[in-house]
């Protein structure tokens, strides 16, 4: 039984623990690897944005796809360019 105690934890100590810690050379391929919400045609100042105008692409310092209900329905205040990132102030957020 001692035995069969001892393996149990020292696959639990293997196991390590749930917090995902990043290194740094991680860091910054996160960036790379994620996806921001992009024009997926232009988008004129002043159109009330719809899902047909958005696209998720590379790279990850924007808005990203999980937050894509606070960028649906609201009204572009300057115009986003085909492919490019829609970023807060193109919204007035």
């Amino acid at each position: 039984m001692k035995a069969l105690v001892d393996a149990c934890r020292e696959v639990h100590a293997a196991m390590g623990s749930r917090a995902r810690v990043l290194l740094p050379e991680e860091e910054e391929m996160k960036l790379r690897m994620r996806r921001s919400i992009t024009a997926a045609r232009e988008i004129p100042a002043g159109t009330v944005i719809t899902a047909a105008d958005c696209e998720a692409k590379r790279p990850g310092d924007g808005i990203s796809p999980d937050r894509i209900g606070e960028v649906i329905g609201k009204t572009a205040v300057r115009t986003v360019t085909k492919g490019s990132l829609i970023r807060p102030e193109d919204l007035g957020i």
